[in-house]
């Protein structure tokens, strides 16, 4: 008991002060950040400017000259399934969600076949092993970060739709590369960081698979960095191995706020984690370097909230959300090799897995406490304190 209440009262002090495992110096990216800061509107509208462009002109070039393509969907979606531990970061009823999640994946997964999906917050064994059965029964492969006798301690997995991939070329899996995280997540065991597989289409196309979660908190920043410099990295390191390259990611970190909050503006409510100008290098910094494009600023579509207090119960009553305004935490980007003849467009980007599905029995849904943002139960049950993000890509060679 006594050795409890010392855990106890030494998270509460990480929690307080949100300390970052690390102290190395600023890594060089903080320079890109200083430059971004300047005039930063104007870069971030030019750079959407620039994918919104770069979309269109493929889509013409590919409706044009009669390409043969390969269309995949894509699908990445923060499931949240983090019971109570030590009262640290986690998402409401969890026993109530946690077979809803399953319910829907295996409803979506039958109904929608997307080609590649990247699950986050999936920390327990037993939901790992029952996605895992989910996907196999519906033709997938799973692969997992990394397994121990009862968690996966990224949260991580990639499943991809079997009957695509080539049975003469077998995925390669890599190992999860961990990041800087806060010391509270290791005191919980949770990991942050990436990993990935290389994957080849029956039709040859090579595709690198990656999955990412990047560290949550304000006092984050330094550690969200170093971990996109060792993605930007790895990415680079890989390029001699794929054409194209397919990552979904919940980088903690949000390039889009509302104007007003609590009919406030945003600036008078905003803390200095939210004016972090890190939150707009998701985007500009990797265009910038490997040439990715975001599939809700490539489409005329506007780029939604994924975490939406405001509206989402979930996100409402959970530990470290209810507090915030809405934010766009999650992304899909898709690159191509750029020494590759390849190319690609996307296209109808949305969000997807924000309530739960109907039962194919047409059984009524869990009742859920949150199931509303007062509080009360008896409406559609919120998954998880994230939506989901959906796309379709074209990938297309030129000189077919």
């Amino acid at each position: 008991m006594k050795n409890l209440k010392f855990i106890i009262a030494v998270t509460t002090i990480l929690v307080a002060f949100n300390a970052i495992e690390v102290t190395s110096a600023a890594p060089k990216t903080i320079s890109c950040e200083q430059t971004f800061s300047k005039k930063l509107d104007i870069r971030i509208e030019h750079r959407q400017d620039q994918m919104l462009a770069r979309n269109a002109a493929a889509r013409k070039k590919y409706e044009s000259t009669g390409k043969v393509g390969e269309s995949i969907k894509l699908v990445t979606f923060n499931a949240g399934l983090l019971n109570k531990l030590f009262r640290l970061a986690y998402v409401p009823e969890y026993q109530r969600r946690s077979p809803e999640i399953l319910n829907s994946l295996d409803i979506y997964l039958r109904q929608e076949r997307p080609t590649i999906v990247t699950l986050q917050e999936i920390w327990h064994l037993k939901d790992v092993e029952s996605i895992e059965r989910v996907a196999k029964f519906n033709g997938y492969t799973s692969f997992v970060a990394e397994k121990t006798k009862n968690t996966n301690p990224f949260g991580l997995m990639i499943l991809t739709d079997s009957r695509r991939m080539s049975k003469e070329t077998p995925a390669r899996v890599h190992r999860p590369i961990a990041a800087p995280r806060l010391a509270t997540e290791k005191l919980a065991g949770l990991k942050k960081g990436f990993f990935a597989t290389n994957i080849t289409m029956t039709n040859g196309t090579r595709i690198l698979a990656i999955n990412g979660h990047f560290t949550y908190s304000s006092k984050g920043t330094e550690a969200r960095l170093l971990q996109l410099e060792r993605l930007s990295d790895f990415i680079k390191d890989q390029k001699e191995h794929y054409d194209y390259v397919v990552l979904g990611i919940d980088t903690n970190s949000s390039d889009r706020f509302p104007k007003k909050i609590d009919g406030k503006d945003f600036d008078e409510v905003a803390t200095g984690w939210y004016r972090d100008k890190e939150v707009y290098l998701n985007t500009a910094l990797l265009n910038h370097e490997i040439e990715f494009t975001d599939v809700f600023k490539a489409t005329e579509a506007t780029a939604p909230f994924t975490q939406d207090p405001t509206k989402n119960a979930i996100a409402r009553h959970g530990s470290t959300t209810k507090d915030e305004p809405p934010q766009r935490l999650d992304y899909i980007w898709i690159g191509r090799n750029p020494s590759s003849n390849n190319d690609f467009y996307v296209s109808e980007p949305s969000l997807v897995f924000e309530k739960a599905l109907t039962n194919l029995d047409g059984s009524a849904k869990l009742a859920s406490e949150y199931s509303s943002n007062d509080g009360t139960s008896g409406g559609e049950l919120f998954l998880s304190d994230h939506s989901g993000v959906t796309a379709n890509a074209m990938l297309f060679r030129l000189d077919n």
